[in-house]
């Protein structure tokens, strides 16, 4: 906040990022190691050689290629969009996006609050076990939609309150974008079964087919619908997604 007050150029921002994140990382390591049982795991149990950790990460290949490829999908509308886009473009579209962004985070503290809940239950084919999926499915789902539909709501303000009336071109962006919050939750709530059913090849695959069909509609839609288009092009992807999961699971 002191560096946009003081109207700081940008590689200050990345300095003040890359010292956060140390710092961050230090007080978390304090923290843990300040716990005896963690002590004990670095003073008592020998480290895997190198070869070793290379086993376990081929290991776990699909869980870290279907996390790399959802970390594509969310990125991969603004990387399509520069190729043909121009920086005023870019900058109304980036505004959306952050805004569209900001109520995941409580996606991701459900997603941390109820993994092993889900991955408790997800396994179970008992009716009691089916139930609790459900109802989970049912939070996240309710409270994506919900979430959509205020910031669809509050997008004039939003945009206005943040960037000023310059950026005002930017709320049919965000309103389309939050179409796909939705899908965004539901996809959530599936890491967590995918992982305990083990079925990460699937759920890879599943990302690289949204991912190619996000990247085939922004180059489709855009052209037609303008920066709304490529709001529209993710949306439909996360919601396909989320749809896949739900009938595959089933």
């Amino acid at each position: 906040m002191i560096l946009v007050v003081l109207h700081a150029s940008l590689i200050w921002f990345v300095v003040v990022n890359a010292i956060d994140t140390v710092l961050v990382a230090t007080l978390l390591a304090g923290i843990y190691l300040s716990k005896d049982s963690v002590r004990f795991l670095f003073k008592e149990i020998p480290f895997p050689s190198l070869w070793k950790t290379l086993h376990f990460m081929y290991a776990i290949r699909m869980s870290l290629i279907a996390i790399a490829l959802w970390q594509l999908i969310l990125r991969v509308d603004q990387l399509v969009l520069a190729t043909f886009s121009n920086a005023y473009a870019l900058g109304i579209y980036a505004a959306a996006v952050k805004i569209a962004e900001v109520p995941n985070f409580l996606a991701g503290v459900l997603y941390t609050a109820l993994v092993t809940h889900i991955a408790f239950f997800a396994d179970k084919d008992d009716d009691f076990s089916k139930r609790r999926v459900r109802q989970v499915l049912f939070l996240y789902a309710i409270g994506g939609m919900l979430i959509a539909l205020l910031l669809m709501v509050i997008a004039p303000f939003a945009i206005s309150f943040l960037y000023g009336q310059k950026f005002i071109e930017a709320v049919p962006v965000l309103r389309a974008y939050a179409l796909s919050i939705p899908g965004m939750f539901v996809t959530l709530h599936y890491f967590g079964i995918y992982g305990a059913k083990d079925r990460h090849f699937f759920q890879s695959t599943i990302f690289a087919l949204a991912l190619l069909l996000n990247v085939v509609l922004v180059y489709m839609l855009t052209p037609l619908f303008g920066l709304t288009g490529a709001a529209y092009a993710t949306a439909i992807a996360y919601t396909s997604v989320a749809i896949t999961f739900y009938f595959h699971v089933r």
